[in-house]
């Protein structure tokens, strides 16, 4: 997609990526198995549902902060 002159972003790809991936290995196999578990026992959820909805609720953050940087902030 063309820029327009006097359009400023910066570029957070990289670091996205690597975000990307480490939320990819905490929901699959070689991390998941440290917390597939029922107990303990968290806010009323067992422990491997607390797991996913828990870094599901750091990727909404981490994508919303991926946004904030790359719109917002102008030349620096």
């Amino acid at each position: 997609m063309a820029r327009l002159p006097n359009e400023s972003r910066r570029d957070a790809s990289k670091p996205f990526a690597i975000f990307t991936l480490i939320m990819l290995l905490v929901m699959i196999f070689p991390v998941y198995g440290f917390a597939n578990s029922v107990e303990p026992m968290i806010l009323g959820l067992p422990f491997s549902l607390f797991w996913i909805i828990a870094w599901i609720c750091v990727e909404f953050v981490g994508l919303v902060c991926f946004i904030a940087y790359e719109f917002t902030g102008g030349d620096r």
